[in-house]
């Protein structure tokens, strides 16, 4: 039998099918170090006088694989702040000094600033804003943490820095009498916290944060977790609250109860408590 010419159109249209057959195969060879090898299959069809030939050409094509995406710095700012057991209102205002520091810098990444722009940021904050001596130091323990803990850098010496100045003043306190209006002014449980806050000497996430357990009403003591510094301290029960807080307790009581039997959700636990919580 003689040979024979396909008409070009088919031959064309047979080549782009056979191509759109490209095959992707991804294996792994370990030697100094894991790297990618890919695998290409290209098939391929030729005309000859005896018909059609068809095959596969091969191609290997080797890359490193990508580096994993390193979450954003302020992610890492906030791991840093909960490994290290920060309280929330901490960790929430060392996020927003380092967001004021880069929008102060033009929004340009921590790493590529140091000593200077630091400076010049806290001279900033006392001449500009007329921030108090407080405010202009929890802005540089703010940012130290982030070059110390997250950046693992040495910010170097700041030098030139434009203190904040500490006014003195005298301290104004209030006599019994007017503490004693401003308790009359409080009801229900306002008026409970605020006892608690004058005769415990707790602030006032320590008395929210509150819980039965802590409270010893044989030895009138009140057992304070996690208070300034994540540091426990004892501190009295007044007498004088004694009935009241048991009766405020007893309400909680038939209240939680009551959320028991329809199922509502408890009380929240701290740290990995609340995992544990879930699974009882």
């Amino acid at each position: 039998m003689g040979s024979f010419q396909l008409p070009n159109i088919l031959f064309d249209c047979i080549h782009a099918v056979l191509a759109g057959f490209k095959i992707t195969a991804q294996i792994e060879v370990t030697k100094r170090k894991i790297t990618h090898v890919t695998r290409h299959y290209y098939p391929y069809c030729e005309l000859t006088k005896y018909g059609i030939v068809m095959g596969i050409n091969t191609a290997i094509t080797a890359f490193q694989p990508p580096t994993p995406l390193q979450p954003k710095l302020i992610e890492q700012l906030r791991n840093e702040l909960r490994l290290r057991h920060y309280s929330l209102k901490t960790e929430e205002s060392y996020v927003n000094w380092y967001k004021r520091y880069v929008h102060f810098h033009g929004v340009r990444h921590a790493a590529q600033m140091g000593a200077d722009e630091v400076g010049r940021y806290l001279t900033h904050l006392a001449v500009e804003r007329h921030v108090a001596a407080s405010t202009q130091n929890q802005a540089l323990n703010a940012i130290i943490f982030l070059y110390k803990h997250v950046l693992k850098t040495d910010v170097g010496m700041i030098q030139n820095i434009v203190r904040a100045k500490r006014p003195k003043r005298v301290p104004e306190t209030l006599s019994r009498e007017e503490v004693q209006q401003v308790l009359e002014g409080l009801t229900g449980t306002w008026r409970l916290m605020g006892r608690l806050l004058y005769g415990t000497g707790m602030r006032l996430m320590e008395c929210l944060r509150l819980r039965v357990k802590d409270v010893d009403f044989n030895r009138n003591i009140i057992t304070v977790r996690m208070g300034k510094g994540a540091k426990d301290r004892r501190t009295m029960l007044p007498n004088t609250l004694k009935d009241e807080l048991q009766a405020h307790v007893g309400r909680l009581k038939r209240l939680w109860d009551e959320d028991r039997r329809n199922r509502l959700a408890g009380v929240e636990m701290p740290d990995a408590r609340a995992g544990e919580a879930v699974n009882l």
